[in-house]
């Protein structure tokens, strides 16, 4: 079934619920000490 946007869930096309991808991402986040991917902040920033 498609989600409101006529997409079908990633989760599922994977073989997987979103549950346990979720599930997933927040093991590797948490054994890796942060996201397991590079991540850039925006220039823009607020800053205190």
């Amino acid at each position: 079934m498609a989600n409101q946007h006529g997409h079908h869930g990633t989760a599922r096309r994977l073989g997987t619920t979103s549950a346990d991808a979720l599930r997933m991402f927040i093991t590797t986040f948490n054994e890796e000490g942060g996201f397991p991917y590079p991540v850039r902040l925006s220039r823009e920033e607020a800053v205190p």
